[in-house]
């Protein structure tokens, strides 16, 4: 067992000494700052990757799912689902644009996207014409190419494992 004069002599081995050249420091924190950017630039390409993923998944899905619509349905009850579906594409452009000014003019997201839904939702209720259940499930659709895009990702096997 160490004594304690002896532990502390370890210990003050063990500190680590500033650099004293200012050239070290300076070259140190130009490679934390350019680490960083990179690395920053690498998330926001993934964000748009993402993004333009999400959109094009929502698009596709809402296309497939109203020919099926229509095929089973008729014509009245998939115009309806497509009312739905562009609903929720906008509701998604719209939270896309919230979540790109989070950090740089808003601290928090708001909620003025889901008056798109319930403006659409309440004029289903009043209109005879259109149906409240196909909307809503239209709207939904978003959320589909989500749950998509995540097992798209979870299939895929990481390069670096293969």
């Amino acid at each position: 067992m160490l004594a304690r004069k002896d532990y502390s002599q370890c210990l003050d081995s063990l500190k680590v000494l500033p650099a004293k050249n200012k050239e070290l420091k300076k070259s140190s924190e130009i490679l934390a700052s350019s680490n960083q950017s990179s690395l920053s630039k690498n998330a926001v390409d993934d964000y748009e990757s993402l993004k333009s993923k999400i959109f094009i998944i929502t698009l596709v899905l809402s296309g497939i799912i109203f020919l099926a619509v229509c095929s089973f349905y008729g014509l009245k009850v998939a115009l309806n689902y497509l009312l739905g579906a562009c609903t929720g594409v906008v509701y998604l452009k719209m939270l896309a644009q919230s979540v790109d000014e989070l950090g740089k003019q808003r601290s928090r997201l708001g909620f003025s996207r889901l008056g798109v839904f319930i403006g659409v939702m309440i004029l289903a209720a009043r209109l005879e014409q259109l149906q409240v259940l196909p909307i809503f499930l239209g709207f939904m659709t978003y959320k589909v190419s989500i749950l998509v895009y995540l097992a798209q990702d979870f299939v895929q096997v990481p390069k670096s494992i293969s």
